[in-house]
């Protein structure tokens, strides 16, 4: 069981438990927390996630270069469902950018992540048609 709660966090239900999954390498438009509004493509980062993994089963994997969980207690991993690396596929889609916080190592895949972001942002590709930026860049 998961549930989506924006463009890339969700909720995985693990041996019984609850776990909250925040996907590593990429940043979404945020949705509206209390009272604001949503920030440009928040709503179709939100929609390709649930599209991608909805109620299938998802993959997480660590990053060795990378903390296994964020300053809010969520697991940080490469989310992978039907074979798709689906932080890869956001990028592509046009609703995330590639990023991590300037105070970490980049992960392994950031590489691939931003050689990704580049072609979608010049193919103007999703939200980059409208929106400015999709998340924080560095």
């Amino acid at each position: 069981m998961v549930r989506v709660l924006d463009g890339d966090t969700f909720d995985a239900t693990v041996r019984g438990s609850s776990m909250r999954v925040r996907i590593l390498g990429i940043d979404t438009p945020e949705v509206s927390h209390d009272g604001s509004t949503s920030d440009c493509g928040a709503e179709a980062a939100t929609a390709t996630l649930k599209r991608l993994i909805g109620d299938r089963r998802v993959i997480v994997e660590h990053d060795p270069r990378s903390a296994a969980r964020d300053q809010y207690g969520r697991e940080l991993g490469y989310v992978t469902s039907a074979g798709v690396d689906v932080g890869l596929r956001l990028i592509e889609d046009g609703v995330a950018e590639a990023w991590y916080p300037a105070s970490v190592t980049a992960p392994s895949r950031d590489g691939a992540y931003r050689a990704a972001m580049t072609r979608a942002q010049a193919a103007k590709a999703g939200a980059w048609k409208t929106c400015p930026t999709l998340g924080r860049q560095n």
